[in-house]
């Protein structure tokens, strides 16, 4: 396709972060350019769903996350983690869990 939304066009319905698996490897996928607020990195649904993802992590050997934007580097609000410290620190706090 000449563009990445000609390749979803009548998919919009469908979020763009998933996960699959290969082997006993878990690969999670997540979308944070889309559904990103001024306020949140992601959509409270796709928030839901990487929880989840996390949650079931000990199914696996391995869980791979794949996220679009830097978990570490300087704050920048448009663009990483760090400039979401809410969102940042609540899915650690969910990851050591």
């Amino acid at each position: 396709p000449a563009s990445l939304s000609e390749a979803y066009k009548g998919q919009e319905e469908i979020p763009p972060y998933h996960a699959f698996t290969i082997g006993t490897v878990r690969f999670v996928i997540s979308d944070l350019r889309s559904e990103s607020t001024d306020e949140h990195m992601y959509s409270k649904a796709q928030k839901q769903w990487l929880f989840d993802e996390i949650s079931n992590a000990t199914l696996y050997d391995f869980v791979v996350w794949v996220t679009p934007s830097p978990w570490i580097g300087k704050p920048k609000k448009d663009d990483n983690w760090l400039g979401s410290p809410e969102d940042r620190s609540e899915l650690s706090d969910h990851i050591t869990s």
